[in-house]
């Protein structure tokens, strides 16, 4: 639940579900949790998308991505992307799932550092929109990005975080964007961006027209 793969999990899951299920609910918003008692301690595998101390896990990041998306769905030729519009602009949800393959149980295998190898590049274009100046908002999630239990690891896993430690932490995985930039889309040219992809990376591009 701490993972950095936790983000596209949950994305893969929800997009799996459309026409199945009417709605889906995580279980639960923190770690505090009074089933299980006092939390041990900073990052244990607790079901929350923020832990005791506030930091915000990469799960927290797929929702607030979803929540980000426009009201109308777009055509997409990729199922793991939601593509969107809204008023001011296009959103664009996309990512990879690739669950470990490893015979070792959760308790043991995500206790331990595991980057993410890369996949290739994720190629992206979109089709009619207007001619003007679009800000371009980049933001992602996975290994070392906004990957809050990886840095917990690199720390060498505290059993009590200090103040420093947990500021230094939610700093490093605030959740911004990791580009911004305003493009100009001329005539009825369409929007490219290219973006390297590893395995269980997320990201989202927003494109809101300027005045």
């Amino acid at each position: 639940h701490d993972s950095y793969l936790s983000a596209s999990y949950i994305l893969s899951k929800l997009k799996g579900s459309e026409g199945f299920a009417d709605s889906m609910s995580y279980w639960t918003f923190t770690d505090i949790f009074e089933e299980s008692g006092t939390v041990p301690n900073a990052f244990h595998g607790g079901f929350g998308l923020i832990n005791f101390q506030g930091l915000r896990k990469p799960s927290f990041y797929a929702y607030q991505c979803l929540n980000r998306l426009g009201d109308e769905e777009l055509k997409s030729n990729d199922a793991d992307s939601w593509i969107t519009r809204s008023k001011n602009g296009v959103q664009i949800l996309f990512w990879n799932y690739s669950p470990p393959k490893t015979s070792e149980s959760n308790q043991v295998f995500y206790k331990k550092d595991f980057p993410a190898k890369e996949i290739g590049n994720a190629n992206l274009e979109i089709k009619g929109l207007t001619r003007g100046n679009y800000q371009l908002n980049v933001y992602q999630v996975g290994y070392q990005v906004n990957d809050v239990y990886t840095d917990f690891l690199k720390l060498g896993s505290p059993q009590h975080l200090k103040r420093e430690q947990v500021k230094q932490l939610f700093e490093k995985n605030n959740g911004k964007p990791i580009e911004t930039i305003v493009v100009k889309i001329e005539g009825n040219k369409p929007f490219s961006k290219t973006l390297k992809l590893r395995e269980n990376d997320v990201f989202m591009i927003i494109l809101e027209k300027t005045k």
